[in-house]
């Protein structure tokens, strides 16, 4: 496995995980260079550079994909969207009548409540084609049986063992709020539950890992450690 690093403006603004894996000419292109340069999950290509690849033609979403293709999909929808390409902007009668019949996702995402950060579009995914997980600050709690409760461990359990998903996808994001509140050492309770903080103090060993702040900025901090938490997640 390896993380994809993903740049805008020569800032880093994601990272995906990946397997490598060999894709015939006939089976992938790219962009920059030959399929095999460009599309054979070279670690040190950026989903950024990638052109489409030709990954199969399902009528439903994640009905008869390969792991391959689903991952080429991903990096697809993602190259899509930061050219500004979208094509999965609007549905019809006929994909409404579909989704009906059963739901086949390719890939499930962990990602922030942050309004600002929907998976569909990030990904151009159409409707069913991602099982889309969403708490604050993208985080998983550790396994355990003793609890109560389980959102965020249940989806994922369903994604996986009812859905069978290809892929599982942390999508992190700048500017996170959750990340913000724990590095901020100032944050006070937004309610007498304080929800928030027990929720975040899972990014605890992730912080001990860093370690201190030292003489980097309150925004290069926040940054650096929503990095390592995905990275932990993962």
């Amino acid at each position: 496995p390896h993380l994809f690093e993903c740049r805008r403006g020569g800032r880093r603004v994601g990272l995906i995980r990946g397997e490598s894996m060999n894709m015939s000419e006939s089976e992938s292109s790219g962009v920059g260079g030959s399929a095999g340069e460009s599309a054979a999950g070279d670690s040190q290509q950026r989903p950024d550079q990638l052109g489409p690849v030709k990954a199969g033609s399902c009528e439903l979403p994640g009905q008869g994909l390969t792991k391959e293709e689903a991952f080429f999909r991903i990096l697809n929808g993602h190259w899509r969207y930061l050219q500004n390409k979208r094509r999965n902007t609007t549905t019809s009668q006929e994909d409404r009548a579909r989704h009906a019949e059963g739901q086949y996702p390719f890939a499930a995402i962990l990602g922030c409540a942050d309004s600002r950060v929907s998976p569909e579009v990030i990904f151009d995914a159409r409707p069913g084609e991602l099982f889309v997980v969403r708490n604050v600050a993208n985080l998983v709690p550790p396994f355990e049986t003793g609890g109560l409760y389980h959102g965020t461990s249940a989806a994922l359990e369903f994604a996986v063992q009812a859905l069978r998903v290809k892929h599982i996808v942390v999508l992190g994001h700048g500017r996170c709020g959750g990340i913000r509140a724990y590095a901020d050492e100032q944050s006070q309770p937004l309610s007498p539950g304080d929800f928030i903080g027990k929720w975040i103090s899972l990014i605890d060993p992730v912080a001990e890992k860093l370690g201190a702040r030292k003489e980097d900025s309150f925004d290069d901090y926040v940054e650096k450690l929503a990095h390592a938490s995905i990275e932990n997640t993962l």
